[in-house]
């Protein structure tokens, strides 16, 4: 947490100096902030906490395995619902992505065939 408020601090201090040079006529609106600052939290920090907080409990082979996971997801997600396309680069390194989730994982799905 002590690493995420100094990159908080970091950035505030950072986009403060500039303030004038990024904003034509700077105004002062409440309500906006407010608003940026709700959804920093909601969206940002809180999820970071939970984040963090879950990643203390697991192994970090199951952190490597969700990694992996969230791209071919996402990928998906593009693919199904959006209707994205993709280039033959892309869907090469998808599937890359893929097979190294499988022999990475080969050890615990053979465990759980055996049991069945």
């Amino acid at each position: 947490m002590i690493v995420l408020a100094v990159q908080f601090l970091f950035s505030f201090v950072l986009l403060n100096l500039f303030f004038n040079q990024l904003m034509t006529e700077p105004k002062f609106d409440l309500r906006f902030y407010t608003i940026v600052f709700a959804i920093a939290i909601a969206f940002t920090v809180f999820p970071l906490f939970l984040n963090l907080y879950a990643l203390n409990r697991i192994n970090a082979a199951t952190i490597g395995i969700l990694m992996y996971i969230n791209p071919l997801m996402n990928f998906a997600i593009a693919f199904l619902i959006i209707h994205e396309s993709a280039n033959t680069i892309q869907v090469i390194g998808y599937g890359i992505i893929g097979v190294a989730l499988v022999i990475f994982n080969y050890p615990i799905l053979a465990r759980i065939s055996k049991q069945e």
